[in-house]
Parts: C-alpha cells; structure tokens; sequence
C-alpha cells in the first residue's frame, strides 16, 4: 500500500509491505508491532508516529537518509495532520492477506 503526503512544501511517498517490521527494528531497535499496539489503545505517542512516518518513507525510498537527517530537513513537521494516513498504513501493515489468498485460491479451483 502507498500513500503520499505534503510536508513543508515536499511530496513524501510513504509505502507499507512485509518489510517494515524490519526496518523499524533494524534501524529504531523498537518492535513495530508493540509501537502498533500502543497507538492502537489511544496513547497519542507522537514519538511513535514520527518513527512510523520515517519507515514508511524508508520503505519507499531505500535511499532516504538516517531518521535525524531527514527530519532536520524540515522546516516543520506536522505529524498529527497525518495520522489517519499512518494509521492506515500501519493496519495495511498488520493485514494477513488472506482474502488474497482464498480469492486466489478460489480462482484456481474454478481452472
């Protein structure tokens, strides 16, 4: 799943695949799924929600720079406009694709 986003003036693209996890522990030392959990119970953890948004840009350009390079790049950074966006591609994150799946599969029967 991609979205993009406008921050002080530049286009960010934001993508979600299998890999986030990963980058969010290799490159945070964090579990993703625990910082998931934690937005999931209302905790308004703007911490959370910046690292969220730098992996999902990460995870769209494998070039970005480390977290605080990219973000002192920035004038300013309104993550909270963003949230339902993030939310989104968190849940996308979380999906276990099985629609897919059984849709596929349905397909194949039917061959």
């Amino acid at each position: 799943m991609e979205k993009q986003i406008i921050i002080d003036g530049k286009k960010i693209k934001l993508e979600t695949n299998g890999l986030v996890p990963f980058i969010y522990k290799k490159h945070l030392e964090r579990d993703f799924f625990d910082d998931v959990y934690t937005l999931s119970t209302g905790a308004a953890d703007i911490e959370i929600l910046y690292y969220l948004t730098w992996v999902f840009a990460k995870t769209a350009d494998s070039e970005l720079p480390d977290l605080e390079t990219w973000f002192s790049s920035f004038t300013a950074f309104p993550v909270r406009k963003y949230i339902n966006e993030l939310v989104s591609l968190s849940v996308a994150s979380l999906s276990t694709g099985e629609k897919k799946e059984k849709k596929h599969k349905a397909t194949e029967e039917n061959d």
